[in-house]
């Protein structure tokens, strides 16, 4: 994933690039929302997206920017499986922080 958005980076051909990583759900859904495992996967999704958003200021530094990571949900704990799931209106799952920053052109 990672390597297929640095490719379309450095080609300079798109003007919106979405990328999403499915670790931490799935590792969530085996495991709970704060396992080790869980929480080891939502580090490296972090550790990843600080990686593209480097290479985003770097490959589109001509270009005005914006760059944003926006999970597309929450997670709770299942009392009866012990496992992490979502879909429900409860506030863990809808109530979603997103990050966000802006770069002009000329910048890095």
């Amino acid at each position: 994933m990672t390597t297929k958005t640095n490719e379309l980076l450095s080609s300079d051909g798109a003007d919106v690039i979405v990328v999403y990583h499915q670790e931490y759900d799935d590792v969530m859904h085996k495991t709970a929302p704060y396992s080790d495992s869980a929480v080891a996967a939502l580090r490296r999704h972090v550790a990843s997206f600080v990686r593209l958003v480097e290479a985003a200021n770097q490959a589109w530094s001509a270009h005005d920017r914006a760059v944003v990571f926006a999970p597309d949900h929450g997670v709770h704990l299942d009392g009866e499986t012990g496992h992490g799931t979502h879909g429900s209106d409860l506030p863990d799952d809808v109530e979603v922080v997103h990050f966000y920053g802006f770069a002009a052109a000329g910048t890095v």
